[in-house]
């Protein structure tokens, strides 16, 4: 799958001298749309609107700094994971240390040369697109072998039922194999098998309300139901591919 393109750029920067040299070396020279904030709360408010491939962000700004800036827009679903570049002369080792930490793709350095900027984000960009496509198969590699061993943990939990029932109904026991469920509920949702997980859910209210109520002998129909809908689950999920897979990487 080939890496998104880059196409708009929100750039967040309060000086207008820059604002003008910058814009004009990403929308002439780069090709690339731009959309020129002087603020955060111009940023904040023309974000979802105008839905960035990158966001290039100052650091240093009056009022609402840029990593106050990016916080605020991490909370906007259209911004919520767009890639982040920043456009500072705070290049310290902390400083940069605490960009890395806010997941940014790089930094670039004021004073900045305007013609080598378009060069720059470019090669940013790609470093990007190839880290997200080595993560994507990463995934995509994680989901198969999920799907594969599946069918292994729905044997484990059935035999653990059956050999709780035939032998003691022993609380400890119903609680290990209740949390064994409640993995797999939520691990199941994680890699996009829906069904599984709403199957798994079901069979842990079932040993929830048995564990709470006492009466672990008196329910066996119930728990063959159970255990035979998250089977159906298992064999519909683990033979196909999961019909919303866990989230990839944007970009």
């Amino acid at each position: 799958m080939p890496g998104r393109p880059l196409k708009r750029i929100l750039l967040v920067e309060d000086d207008p001298d820059i604002q003008t040299i910058t814009s004009l070396a990403l929308g002439t020279f780069g090709g690339y749309e731009v959309r020129v904030c002087g603020s955060a709360a111009d940023a904040i408010e023309g974000a979802a609107a105008f839905a960035p491939d990158l966001l290039l962000m100052d650091v240093m700004m009056p009022g609402v700094d840029g990593i106050e800036t990016l916080r605020a827009l991490r909370q906007i679903p259209e911004t919520a994971d767009t890639p982040v570049v920043f456009l500072t002369a705070r290049v310290q080792p902390s400083d940069v240390a605490r960009y890395q930490e806010l997941g940014s793709l790089g930094l670039i350095r004021k004073p900045f040369e305007p013609m080598a900027l378009v060069e720059t984000i470019g090669q940013i960009w790609s470093r990007h697109t190839a880290r997200s496509a080595q993560s994507r198969r990463r995934l995509q590699e994680l989901q198969r072998a999920y799907r594969a061993d599946l069918p292994q943990k729905i044997r484990l939990i059935a035999d653990d039922a059956a050999a709780l029932r035939a032998g003691v109904w022993e609380p400890g026991r119903l609680q290990a194999l209740h949390d064994q469920i409640h993995r797999l509920a939520g691990s199941a949702a994680v890699y996009g098998l829906d069904e599984v997980s709403r199957a798994a859910a079901a069979l842990e209210l079932w040993t929830m309300a048995a564990l709470a109520s006492g009466d672990l002998e008196n329910r066996p129909d119930d728990l063959d139901a159970l255990l035979g809908a998250l089977d159906r689950a298992c064999r519909t999920g683990a033979g196909s591919d999961s019909r919303r897979a866990a989230k990839p990487p944007k970009g």
